[in-house]
């Protein structure tokens, strides 16, 4: 009998508190869609913007390219270039882009004006730093947790004022492919390396590449960082390693503030979106009018054997 008036208990419980909830709807507001501008400019490249339309919150999918816009830039330097709609194709996928016939110049301001109908324009502003060359490469060998490192060491001289800096590993080799008939050709492989600029903190996590020159300012510089010889490894077995020279290409990049700032909101939007309890990350933008990022930065490389 005890049993059946706890059933009957709980059931009453559930009943009523099923009876009492309540649905309410929330009517958000709706916003008209704005123009959504992305671009990296630098020298080895002519210019390259990607357009689209921004969605609202509760909106599935991609964003959609906007097809019928049109992009001017205008530089400090009294250069203007009308972008051409064209299409471009990566891994079998055709998509548009904005490109242009000339190329961004180091030490240059560029304003970028972007319309179509329906939308309202959106400019951007940014400016080309001069590049700081690299003065040396250095490697050696670490073991960090039983595991097989290299410790590159990068040496170039920070000018005398707040300068921003992306730091880029890439390798290099070239390896003997059979191609079935007893013949051999050699193939190249080219592939980023992902690293720390710490050695003992390697495990720590931390996906941005950018630094700033508060502790070097002016001064003649060099930056350690640490890559696993795993990278290498999934490319060649350690037989054909020994046998053939691989190469690190460093990549220099002298950035501007916004890329530096799109670059540290980015990672910690990232990071905090691994986390529940993280404050919401506002992602930096300098499009005024719209969404996106226009950013810019200059090269300096060098190339150094590790094997």
């Amino acid at each position: 009998m005890g049993k059946q008036i706890t059933y009957c208990l709980v059931f009453c419980c559930a009943l009523i508190l099923g009876a009492c909830q309540t649905v309410v709807q929330i009517d958000l507001p709706e916003r008209d869609s704005k123009l959504v501008l992305n671009a990296e400019a630098h020298p080895d490249s002519v210019w390259r913007f990607y357009l689209s339309q921004s969605k609202g919150i509760l909106e599935p999918g991609e964003l959609e390219p906007v097809l019928n816009g049109e992009i001017t830039i205008a530089g400090s330097d009294g250069s203007y270039e009308v972008l051409d709609q064209v299409y471009d194709e990566a891994f079998g996928v055709s998509f548009p882009v904005y490109r242009g016939t000339g190329k961004p110049v180091s030490g240059v301001s560029y304003q970028v004006l972007a319309t179509a109908a329906g939308f309202e324009p959106i400019t951007a502003l940014d400016s080309l730093p001069e590049p700081v060359p690299i003065l040396g490469l250095d490697t050696a060998s670490t073991i960090i947790e039983d595991q097989d490192f290299f410790e590159l060491m990068v040496t170039f001289e920070d000018p005398i004022q707040t300068d921003y800096y992306d730091l880029r590993l890439f390798y290099f080799l070239e390896l003997p492919f059979d191609t079935g008939s007893g013949q051999f050709t050699n193939t190249a492989y080219l592939g980023e390396i992902p690293y720390n600029f710490e050695v003992e903190s390697f495990f720590d996590g931390g996906a941005s590449t950018v630094i700033n020159d508060e502790r070097f300012n002016g001064q003649t510089y060099t930056l350690p960082v640490v890559f696993s010889k795993s990278v290498l490894d999934a490319v060649a077995e350690e037989e054909l390693f020994q046998l053939f020279p691989a190469y690190v290409i460093c990549e220099l990049r002298t950035v501007s503030e916004t890329y530096y700032k799109y670059a540290e909101s980015f990672d910690d939007y990232q990071s905090s979106s691994f986390d529940p309890f993280s404050q919401p990350v506002q992602v930096y933008s300098n499009v005024s009018q719209g969404f996106g990022v226009f950013t810019a930065f200059s090269v300096s490389r060098d190339t150094i054997r590790i094997n």
